[in-house]
């Protein structure tokens, strides 16, 4: 048994159990190879997603200061 099944803990003897967001369960024979696949796919979107929201999270925190840098600054001109 191959490292990512061992991690992931997928039984190939009760394919019941196989999670269901692994695509190919209704198109391809169960097997190693195929859940593999599966499951290398679906941490590659994962791992995109996260990527992307680390990202997002950087924006949001850079426009967070430039609010509060915005705000500063009026904040002077309507004291002037």
């Amino acid at each position: 048994m191959s490292t990512v099944l061992a991690e992931a803990h997928i039984d190939l003897e009760h394919p019941e159990k196989i999670p269901l967001f692994l695509p190919f369960q209704d198109t391809h024979p169960i097997s190693e190879e195929n859940i593999n696949d599966a499951l290398h796919a679906e941490w590659a979107r994962l791992q995109a997603h996260a990527t992307c929201w680390a990202e997002e999270y950087e924006l949001v925190q850079e426009e967070m200061q430039q609010v509060i840098a915005y705000l500063k600054w009026d904040a002077e001109q309507w004291q002037a």
